[in-house]
């Protein structure tokens, strides 16, 4: 104990169903578990989270103290500190100090690479320095306490998730969300990532210390990140737009430099009460994206709204419902009527406005929408067959979208 909690120091050795996985719990993540099962009480969180803030903000503040160290040392503010992520470390730097810079100097401890320094200036003479050698290993353990802090925090928020699932938003689960930075203040967008292969324990640890940097980029405010079994949740009060931008950003750089492929989902939540309906939407998109062996953003591949009736699917089945209700319109010739019937039911059997998303005369829907029916031998007047209809339009689309993941 050094003033900071027992949460910087203490850990306890906790052993897991198989022998060879021993892990390392921080001390109150150990507490949380205890205290969650089965009863809930929010009161003796609150000491504990204040805490948790207070232990984050101290080593954000030794962060930049090292900043103004390595001012000194460089004697130049002209320079940035960047992550092994590519974030960067400098929290007060501005767009403009970062021209000019273009000599790169890894920082290195025990062989690996923990941080970058990018300076206007080739420092690799300084390397071997006294100073210079302090000051990367002050900066590596900071570097290594902030990352031990933000899973620490992610963890318990991932417990709070597991609470809402098996609970719902009970008063006391809101009161745990609250003590965690999660309200009904306003409409979320909920970004979920995990794995879409078995990888080891390892490879979980550096998918979610790669999302926790770029989500949380070192800010004072931390964001509300929670621990999910294959991968993690990011809450964020972004709009659709901004957050799959930054959903498809991520992955694209995952892309890049991982060796294993990471799926991704996301949905807007517009209340707090939405919370525990949006959670398990998300479980189960996740679960037929893992079916379906999808990665990468799959809002692009799966139509959240005929997840329930997909889900029951294996692959097979779903081919058999295809060839069984749309038949002949699979035949090459019939391509263009296909479309044209998606388009069709898709723009709520609406004429004029099919015709304006395909460029074609309204006649000319009509004409592919009735060539159909016969060909199929139904009416879409018919209620039965008209959900039959759509049913395999859909999975029809899903197909399509999972041959284009996977490139074939």
């Amino acid at each position: 104990m050094d003033g900071r909690g027992d949460m910087a120091r203490i850990h306890i050795i906790c052993v897991i169903q198989n022998p060879a996985d021993i892990i390392v719990c921080p001390t109150d993540f150990y507490e949380e578990l205890i205290m969650t099962m089965p009863l809930i009480n929010p009161s003796e969180w609150e000491h504990m989270v204040q805490t948790a803030v207070a232990y984050g903000n101290e080593l954000l503040d030794e962060l930049q103290t090292l900043i103004d160290q390595w001012t000194d040392f460089l004697n130049t503010p002209n320079f940035v500190l960047y992550d092994r992520y590519g974030i960067p470390l400098c929290i007060a730097t501005s767009e403009h100090q970062t021209l000019g810079l273009r000599y790169r100097h890894p920082l290195v401890l025990h062989g690996e690479v923990f941080a970058t320094l990018v300076s206007a200036f080739d420092t690799t003479s300084l390397g071997e320095s006294k100073p210079f050698q302090t000051l990367l290993l002050k900066t590596a353990l900071t570097i290594m306490e902030l990352t031990e802090w933000a899973e620490t925090e992610a963890e318990r928020r991932g417990e709070k998730v597991r609470l809402v699932m098996e609970y719902g938003l009970t008063p006391e689960v809101v009161q745990l969300l609250s003590l965690c930075g999660l309200d009904d203040s306003a409409g979320k967008a909920l970004m979920a990532f995990e794995t879409a292969m078995p990888i080891p324990f390892q490879g979980m640890e550096v998918l979610r210390r790669y999302l926790i940097a770029q989500a949380w980029r070192y800010r004072r405010q931390f964001p509300w990140l929670a621990y999910l079994p294959d991968g993690l949740l990011i809450l964020q009060p972004w709009s659709r737009e901004k957050s799959r931008y930054h959903v498809e950003h991520w992955l694209d750089q995952w892309t890049r430099e991982a060796t294993f492929p990471i799926r991704a989902y996301l949905q807007m939540m517009p209340n707090l009460t939405a919370f525990p309906e949006i959670l398990k939407e998300t479980q189960s998109l996740m679960q037929f994206a893992n079916r379906f062996g999808l990665d990468g953003l799959i809002n692009d591949a799966v139509e959240r709204h005929m997840i329930r009736f997909l889900l029951q699917m294996t692959p097979e089945s779903l081919e058999d419902l295809i060839n069984t209700v749309l038949g002949p319109l699979l035949q090459d010739e019939h391509q263009a009527t296909l479309a044209t019937l998606k388009e069709y039911l898709a723009c709520g059997q609406s004429l004029s406005k099919t015709a304006h998303n395909l460029y074609v005369h309204p006649n000319t829907v009509l004409y592919r929408v009735h060539h159909a029916e016969k060909l199929l031998g139904i009416t879409i007047k018919d209620t039965e067959q008209l959900t039959n209809l759509w049913m395999a339009l859909e999975g029809h689309t899903l197909l399509e979208n999972i041959h284009r993941f996977h490139g074939s």
